[in-house]
């Protein structure tokens, strides 16, 4: 009983939160620039120190044509090394955080507070992402991988609050207006959780027509248009001048049966785990009849998660660090 009354205790459930920011930050404040974060205090417009907000501008649009067209992390990183380093490590320990926290929200549905499921969840992430600091620490990492994890939850978390019937989504014409201003940007963020992102949002709204049409109908048929401006800013980030030849592979049959190959033995290496607890779990909800939106949106993660890893079989390498989109999506699953 005491146990129990911790483990449903709001302070209990904050106190954990605190906890783990404090320990993200101290990782953050334990991990130095390292390799590209170099690079990047350099202006790629006339290889300069960047000095000022100006420098950024000149220096991003070079990069355009030279690097990737990731330009909304990378416009971050280069703002952030105009400032202390402090600054970085608190913003990031705070988006680790808070990523961690939406995903308990996501999680826990309509159901109690639960402190084992936020930690279990802390500690999935930390036992289950490949590449731990380059996703999460590494300043230039961070700004790519997991700041895209954040962007995702939140690009989510109407499509998520509509489906499940946990929030009303019938927003007045501003809130609208900024969640798809903000959607557009979500779209050019990154090519894997970006993509995935929209997957999953059209994925949400098809199951929730197809289950009633009415409400659909009602509340949620406005939420097309940000997915519209998400597809846009996706075709920006793929238009970029240097993103095409800096991320496709050969395209050639051979290498795309070696990258599934690799892929998959990958996943077998990193998430086998977190599949088979899965695959265990989703039989004991079907036995015990569970709310069929909780068992849709579980695939939906599920083939998210599965998506995001097999996009990879066009690039032209596969770091380990591009599984942090299926393993957020394979945790929440």
């Amino acid at each position: 009983e005491i146990l129990q009354k911790w483990n449903c205790s709001k302070k209990m459930i904050w106190l954990s939160v605190a906890i783990i920011g404090l320990f993200c930050l101290v990782l953050n404040a334990m991990t130095p620039y390292i390799a590209d974060d170099y690079a990047y205090m350099v202006s790629f417009y006339d290889q300069q120190w960047v000095r000022t907000i100006w420098d950024v501008a000149k220096s991003m649009y070079r990069h355009c044509f030279t690097m990737n067209g990731r330009v909304i992390p990378h416009t971050l990183e280069q703002i952030f090394l105009l400032l202390p380093k402090t600054v970085f490590n608190i913003a990031n320990a705070a988006v680790i955080t808070s990523l961690l926290y939406g995903m308990y929200r996501v999680a826990k549905g309509k159901g109690e507070r639960n402190v084992a499921l936020f930690l279990g969840i802390a500690m999935a992430f930390w036992r289950y992402l490949p590449a731990f600091g380059q996703v999460m620490l590494w300043q230039v990492g961070a700004l790519n991988y997991v700041w895209a994890l954040g962007a995702m939850l939140i690009f989510l978390w109407p499509f998520l609050n509509w489906f499940t019937g946990c929030e009303s989504v019938s927003w007045n014409l501003r809130k609208k207006s900024l969640f798809s201003v903000g959607a557009f940007l979500f779209g050019m963020y990154t090519e894997i959780a970006s993509f995935i992102g929209i997957f999953v949002a059209v994925m949400l709204l098809l199951m929730g027509w197809l289950m009633d049409c009415r409400e659909w109908k009602r509340n949620g048929r406005w939420l097309w248009i940000p997915i519209a401006f998400a597809c846009v800013g996706y075709m920006c980030l793929l238009k970029m001048p240097a993103e095409l030849a800096a991320k496709q592979g050969s395209f050639s049959i051979g290498e795309i049966l070696e990258n599934i190959a690799t892929v998959t033995q990958m996943m077998e290496t990193y998430q086998f785990h977190l599949l088979l607890v899965w695959v265990c779990l989703i039989i004991i909800a079907v036995t015990l009849h569970a709310d069929r939106k909780r068992l849709l949106l579980s695939l939906t993660f599920l083939a998210g998660g599965l998506g995001a890893n097999y996009m990879l079989i066009v690039a032209s390498y596969i770091p380990e660090r591009c599984f942090y989109v299926s393993t957020m999506l394979f945790v929440m699953a």
